[in-house]
């Protein structure tokens, strides 16, 4: 995995980078990750049964939100169609998000 100021390379494929995260995107995704660690804090705090199976829905709707932003960002980012989404390998897909994630995110010293 390779990332240039204008690409990144995952696998043998570079991918050309249409545009980097905003600060809404950025917050929506952090709020996420939140909400997700919540919930997993939930769990290890001693759930009951009856909680266990309330947080795992919670989770399981949060996940499949995370994969329709995960593919809306590289679709907006990358400008990769629907069809190109979805057969990205979800391994690559997820590497791919995460090497916008940081372009977009982590101040370099130039």
């Amino acid at each position: 995995m390779v990332a240039t100021a204008d690409s990144v390379t995952v696998g043998a494929k570079t991918y050309e980078v249409k545009r980097r995260l905003n600060v809404g995107e950025v917050r929506e995704i952090r709020k996420k990750n939140a909400s997700i660690l919540g919930l997993n804090q939930k769990v290890l705090a001693q759930a009951t049964d009856e909680d266990l199976t309330e947080i795992t829905k919670s989770l399981l709707d949060k996940t499949d939100e995370q994969d329709e932003q995960v593919a809306q960002i590289l679709h907006d980012c990358l400008g990769l169609t629907d069809e190109q989404v979805n057969a990205l390998d979800y391994i690559d897909a997820v590497l791919l998000f995460n090497e916008l994630y940081e372009h977009s995110t982590i101040i370099k010293k130039t």
